[in-house]
């Protein structure tokens, strides 16, 4: 069905421009008439008063021409706001399609007590795992996570590292999760003086992570698997990172800090956002 079309009188911008328009005409008008010789006289009748004539003229047109333009200017601005304006929603939207099947690889860490009984473990830990478990259907590649040293009480090093791998099995009381862990040779030997691990290739229904020891005090708080705050179970006041491609190449990062907020990365830009992390 067509829309009805509305008188021009009904377009209040059309409206306002033309009344702009008469009060500049009569504006130059008055200009004119006040400016010119006793006895006064409106219309021209000599070759000076043609010659004022068209000065007022081109004035207006001048003022005109540089109305239009601004115009002109605006329209373009207001439609170039517009188009950026579509095009983020759309790579938001699209991003968030992308990022439904990396949501399906969910970090998380939990602490080694030192002591534990039938009240429960002891604020003291030896030192913790941080995993990851692959939900999806696909494998997610180049897994790695990295930790600042300001995450630490103590800060480094840490020691007796080692790299596991299990099946992600169900549970009665809280679902799936990690099964019996089996260890694993370490895909990559850690950078000196960093705390930077590669898990390589997650399969699906799998889980890998990586052990260590701390070598100071560390709280049970910091790395208990119900960790505060977040609702995320990766969620905690502690800085740990998580990188890794899906299938598409697409390279995705998610800490502990933002509970579990998934990001998309450019792999030319994915140390330096590592560095920002920390």
């Amino acid at each position: 069905m067509s829309e009805e079309k509305k008188p021009w009188w009904h377009n209040t911008r059309r409206v306002g421009w033309l009344i702009v328009g008469v009060v500049l005409v009569v504006l130059l008008g008055l200009l004119r008439w006040f400016t010119l010789p006793n006895p006064r006289y409106f219309w021209p009748k000599a070759a000076e008063d043609w010659s004022a004539w068209g000065q007022c003229v081109g004035a207006v047109g001048t003022v005109l021409a540089v109305v239009y333009a601004a115009r002109t200017l605006q329209s373009t601005s207001d439609a170039q706001i517009r188009e950026q304006r579509d095009r983020r929603l759309e790579m938001d939207f699209l991003e968030a399609k992308e990022a439904e099947d990396a949501l399906k690889l969910r970090p998380g860490a939990t602490g080694f007590p030192r002591e534990s009984d039938e009240w429960g473990d002891s604020e003291d830990i030896t030192g913790a795992r941080i995993f990851v478990q692959n939900f999806s259907e696909h494998p997610f590649h180049d897994v790695q996570i990295f930790i600042p040293e300001d995450s630490f009480h103590e800060g480094l090093p840490l020691t007796n590292i080692e790299f596991w791998e299990t099946e992600l099995i169900r549970k009665e009381d809280t679902g799936y999760g990690p099964g019996r862990w089996s260890v694993i040779d370490p895909l990559g030997h850690p950078l000196p003086d960093t705390n930077f691990f590669t898990l390589g290739t997650v399969l699906p229904g799998k889980c890998r992570g990586v052990s260590f020891d701390f070598s100071g005090y560390e709280s049970t708080m910091n790395w208990h698997h119900r960790a505060f705050p977040g609702d995320d179970p990766f969620a905690r006041s502690i800085m740990l990172v998580v990188v890794f491609v899906d299938r598409n190449g697409r390279t995705w990062q998610r800490t502990s800090r933002d509970g579990g907020k998934i990001m998309r990365l450019h792999r030319e830009a994915y140390r330096p956002a590592l560095a920002e992390s920390a």
